[in-house]
């Protein structure tokens, strides 16, 4: 009997151990195969790529773009079909062959427009992970000054003291201000200053634009440089058309409004992100939150609905009827997506407020835009000052309003002409349409008193007491005006006169939309520069600029660095330099000069490049005239 049984377990471990060296036999034969399947697909994308390259040796740039695309499109499908990560060396290497030709077509194209590109600082790789370092420890949880910097969206809105960026103007922006402080009222407190590379960082990305170039404006600075994981393709189910309720109208937006609040940053509720649909989908440390089509097995779905509070999704405010029975439906009709790519942030899914704007600005005509321009100016004014009727004049370019008499704002409209035809000479000859859109409208107001409030109210922005002419031109130009303090026909040390102030403020409010990166000083310069050509020889207020500049001239120990940006540490140092290197180049080129010097920026020249083009001499020789420019000039002593 035990000869028999042993015989018998015998014969069962053989039936086994053949049945898994079959198993072992047919899983290896599967993986030979797909290996092979991947190596042929691999070869086939090369010869692909290398088609590229004869293309590109060609000169047939669009043909080699389209070839590229379709080669992504290819690998993108082959991905999702064999569930390869990313990170495969082979995948690898077919989109590091890939980027590389695309760049290689860019720089061909245009490389003008390429050279600009690559000096572009980015806010996602140079900005956001400095002000992540010093910055968002005193400016997240109830901040002083009411000031968030968690986000590119927080840091748009500013705080109590107003904007905390103009765009272009690193000079005009409080964050400088506030960076270069002295030590007592320095930012950040009770920590080390900034480094001057830092700084200059900082003040580059603002003068090309302050421009955001990530996904969502919204998303926090810690999920931005948050190293990506290197996760499989999602597999989902793609809306039909025929659901009653839709991912992007009905789901996206309350869970944006009621559950982002904990779900997103550096330590989500439950590690559950709920910043996109793949990131929904892809579940928290409990699992999937979603079963589609099983609203009742969906964790997510049985804690907005729980009975017990302290459970009970979302911890603070609540979500409506409708949004639990739309999460049921969306549920059971399969949880599907009905967006174009699902790491779509969701406040990307729907547009904002402002993107709503933009849109409805965009789609206006001129004349519309000019009616809109009124219709916001009036409101502005009326804001500012409910209980006052505004003295009104309008041109074909602006729009005047005033608290001072008709007489005064007469006169700033004959003035007007004159400054309107000397931009569109410097800066757009051939420019048939209006500067601004829908005009610029100009405030004039008859004390320090009424320029104060309506900074306050209408740019929600407090001001320094010598400041005396403001401008805002927004990127989309729904907003663009200048408020001008009117403190008569006469300068003081410390202000311009009232034509002086006009001419500053519009040069800088037509700069303001136009998408050139021009150098700090000629921003802040040329507008003085050309206030000059109107004011008394020794006109006292340009007279102590001069002053100012030759003091901050005494930096440099090598006289060409006055053209780089960041040569002086403050806008207060730039400035003055600004004025007399715009008026020196004024003086010894005449505005046709100036005009090819604007006109090259434009199209991307380097700055240095610019000049020695334009004016025939190098930087140096150029240099060493302007400071030899001021003589023997220097402050008068007290």
């Amino acid at each position: 009997m035990k000869t028999k049984a042993l015989l018998v377990s015998l014969a069962i471990i053989l039936i086994f151990t053949g049945a898994d060296a079959d198993r072992v036999l047919a899983q290896k034969l599967v993986a030979q195969k797909k290996e092979s399947s991947l190596k042929k697909e691999f070869a086939q994308l090369h010869k692909e790529l290398r088609k590229v390259t004869t293309l590109i040796s060609h000169k047939k740039y669009d043909e080699a773009e389209k070839k590229l695309d379709d080669v992504q499109r290819r690998l993108e499908k082959y991905i999702v079909k064999t569930d390869l990560a990313r990170s495969h060396k082979g995948i690898e290497a077919i989109e590091k062959l890939i980027a590389l030709k695309r760049q290689t077509i860019e720089k061909l194209k245009d490389p003008k427009g390429y050279k600009e590109k690559q000096n572009r600082v980015s806010f996602v790789k140079h900005v956001a992970p400095i002000l992540n370092r010093h910055c968002v420890k005193c400016h997240s949880d109830d901040p002083q000054g009411k000031l968030h910097l968690e986000s590119y969206a927080e840091m748009k809105k500013g705080g109590e003291s107003g904007p905390l960026l103009i765009a272009g103007n690193a000079s005009r922006s409080l964050i400088m201000a506030r960076l270069l402080a002295p030590e007592a009222d320095r930012m950040p407190r009770k920590s080390p200053a900034l480094s001057r590379l830092e700084i200059a960082t900082l003040a580059l990305w603002i003068n090309q634009g302050a421009k955001f170039d990530g996904e969502d404006e919204e998303q926090e600075l810690d999920e931005i440089l948050k190293p990506k994981e290197d996760l499989p393709p999602l597999k989902y189910a793609r809306a039909t058309g025929n659901e009653k309720v839709s991912f992007k109208k009905d789901i996206a937006p309350f869970m944006v409004k009621y559950c982002q609040r904990c779900h997103q940053g550096k330590k989500p509720g439950g590690g559950l992100y709920l910043t996109s649909y793949e990131t929904l989908m892809r579940g928290g440390n409990k699992g999937a939150e979603i079963i589609p089509g099983h609203p009742e097995k969906s964790r997510l779905y049985q804690l907005m609905g729980s009975r017990d509070e302290s459970m009970r999704m979302p911890l603070e405010g609540k979500v409506y009827r409708k949004n639990y029975d739309d999460v049921y439906t969306w549920i059971s009709e399969g949880a599907r997506y009905d967006g174009e790519d699902p790491r779509t942030p969701l406040r990307a899914l729907n547009p904002t407020k402002s993107q709503m704007l933009a849109a409805e600005l965009k789609s206006l005509t001129p004349e519309q835009f000019v009616k809109y321009r009124k219709e916001k100016s009036g409101l502005q004014w009326k804001k500012a000052f409910p209980d006052v009727e505004p003295v009104f004049l309008e041109t074909e370019e602006l729009f005047l309003y005033g608290s001072v008499s008709e007489d005064r704002l007469k006169k700033l409209e004959k003035w007007s002409g004159k400054q309107i035809e000397r931009l569109r000479k410097l800066f757009a000859p051939d420019q048939e349409k209006r500067l601004w859109k829908g005009k610029l409208a100009v405030f004039v107001l008859a004390d320090h008193e009424s320029f104060e409030q309506f900074n306050k109210v209408v740019r929600q922005r407090r001001i320094e007491n010598n400041s005396v002419g403001t401008f805002v031109v927004t990127e989309t130009q729904g907003d663009a005006f200048v408020v001008l303090e009117d403190i008569g026909d006469r300068s003081n040390v410390e202000a311009p006169a009232l034509q002086m102030n006009f001419i500053i403020q519009t040069t800088n409010a037509y700069i303001a939309t136009l998408d050139a990166a021009f150098p700090e000083w000629f921003t802040l310069g040329v507008g003085l520069a050309l206030s000059a050509s109107e004011a008394p020889r020794k006109d006292p207020y340009l007279q102590e600029l001069r002053y100012d500049a030759i003091d901050s001239l005494e930096e440099l120990e090598n006289p060409s660095d006055v053209f780089n940006d960041g040569a002086f540490f403050s806008a207060e140092k730039t400035l003055p330099v600004g004025f007399t290197l715009s008026e020196f180049l004024l003086k010894k080129g005449g505005e046709k000069k100036l005009s090819a010097f604007i006109h090259a920026i434009e199209q991307g020249g380097e700055v240095g490049n610019s000049l020695r083009v334009v004016y025939g001499v190098d930087l140096k020789p150029i240099a060493q005239a302007y400071f030899a420019s001021f003589g023997k000039i220097r402050r008068p002593k007290k």
